[in-house]
């Protein structure tokens, strides 16, 4: 059970779901983005930048020593990092609407996670607000298909989170609303 539990926490992580959430909006909303140019930065800032942070944590001593704290530390800087190139590249290229709905829940859906766990001591989910918003922004957007499977990989996410105790329900709850509350900020 442990090496199914871990399987699944590994493929799930944002940075993961970020990528196959844009390709979904590329396929199935073709006009979010203008061109390849804003596709390919998107990728860059939600999805490369945030996945950086597990293999540095080796090399920065203070996040290393930390154990598994550390690297949610470390995944958090580095996902609200891409999440804010995205924002701030998408604000300097004037991008449509349904593009700037993906930037704004990413980064406002960081800020409130930095928020929680930084100023209340409150650990919500970085998990669950993920596999979330992968499947919030893409409904909010016309794609309601991707409903179904949002719910199925967040009830495998529950599961491994619970099994393996990284977090506890109201932390993984937590998590999963915040990106909801995100999107409603922007549409």
């Amino acid at each position: 059970m442990d090496k199914i539990t871990r399987t699944i926490h590994r493929i799930t992580i944002t940075p993961v779901l970020a990528c196959i959430m844009l390709v979904v909006l590329r396929v199935c909303r073709t006009e979010i983005f203008q061109n390849e140019g804003q596709f390919v930065y998107s990728i860059f800032f939600l999805t490369i930048v945030p996945i950086l942070a597990y293999p540095l944590q080796k090399h920065l001593p203070y996040f290393q020593e930390q154990g598994w704290d550390g690297q949610r530390q470390l995944a958090l800087i580095f996902a609200f990092l891409g999440f804010l190139g995205e924002c701030l590249v998408n604000t300097a290229t004037h991008v449509s609407k349904g593009l700037t709905l993906v930037g704004g829940t990413y980064l406002l859906s960081g800020l409130i996670l930095l928020l929680l766990d930084r100023t209340f001591h409150f650990s919500a989910s970085g998990h669950a607000a993920g596999v979330s918003a992968a499947g919030v922004v893409p409904v909010a957007l016309g794609v309601h298909w991707i409903a179904i499977p949002t719910v199925v990989v967040l009830v495998l996410v529950y599961f491994s989170s619970l099994y393996m105790r990284r977090h506890t329900f109201s932390q993984l709850l937590g998590g999963t609303l915040i990106p909801i509350f995100s999107v409603l900020a922007f549409v």
